[in-house]
């Protein structure tokens, strides 16, 4: 029994050792994001932002129109580039809906005062690769690996044409890796007490422990 018991332990310790996450930090490149904080890009029009957090970054964005009157977002005009390669994000696509069918919008309105989601692709979906970088690290070999903007395997951005007051204007948002660290799921992961109305939780709720808008990661396994 002493010896069932013992093996059951043994197994769950070491499926529980079997996730592995890489984690991406993310920088701007200030020269092509002029007013530009953090992953915020405002200009006397639009403020556009940014939340990467995902399993494979997400490069959508939220849009808001400052204006008083409409600013119309050419997705036929608007990309999506990664390391050079460029992306579209109309497609003319068709979906199938209950009401009948729909035909994808090339040119999305965004009216006075309000914000608009556009979101399409995600940034990276295979894990990097280096020779600094332990693949399946324990708490003690746990290495970040920084890069600048000239080494970085992963520079996107996006390419966004829109236009309001009759004026019709391009903006590029560029972002690059800066840094990289391959972590274990229980150092990927901490819990928490909550406090909801002055109340503490009786039990402890599961966090990431690196949540950030400037960075997003790649689950992967042993």
């Amino acid at each position: 029994m002493k010896k069932l018991i013992y093996l059951f332990l043994t197994l769950l310790m070491t499926s529980c050792a079997t996730t592995f996450y890489q984690v991406y930090n993310v920088k701007p490149n200030q020269e092509k994001n002029t007013k530009t904080d953090n992953l915020f890009f405002e200009d006397e029009n639009c403020k556009i932002t940014y939340d990467l957090w995902a399993n494979g970054g997400n490069i959508g964005f939220d849009i808001y129109n400052k204006t008083d009157e409409n600013v119309y977002v050419y997705l036929n005009e608007s990309n999506f580039i990664l390391n050079g390669f460029a992306y579209d994000y109309y497609k003319n696509r068709t979906f199938t809906t209950t009401e009948g069918t729909i035909k994808e919008d090339s040119i999305i309105r965004i009216p006075a005062k309000t914000t608009k989601r556009i979101s399409e692709y995600s940034i990276n979906s295979t894990r990097i690769t280096d020779c600094d970088l332990k693949k399946y690290p324990s708490r003690k070999t746990i290495k970040t690996k920084s890069y600048s903007i000239e080494q970085s395997p992963i520079i996107f951005s996006n390419i966004i044409t829109y236009e309001t007051k009759g004026e019709k204007m391009t903006v590029q948002n560029e972002f690059y890796v800066s840094e990289i660290a391959n972590y274990p799921a229980t150092e990927f992961f901490e819990y928490k007490y909550t406090e909801y109305c002055g109340k503490k939780s009786k039990s402890k709720t599961k966090f990431n422990k690196f949540y950030n808008t400037d960075k997003f990661y790649i689950k992967y396994s042993k």
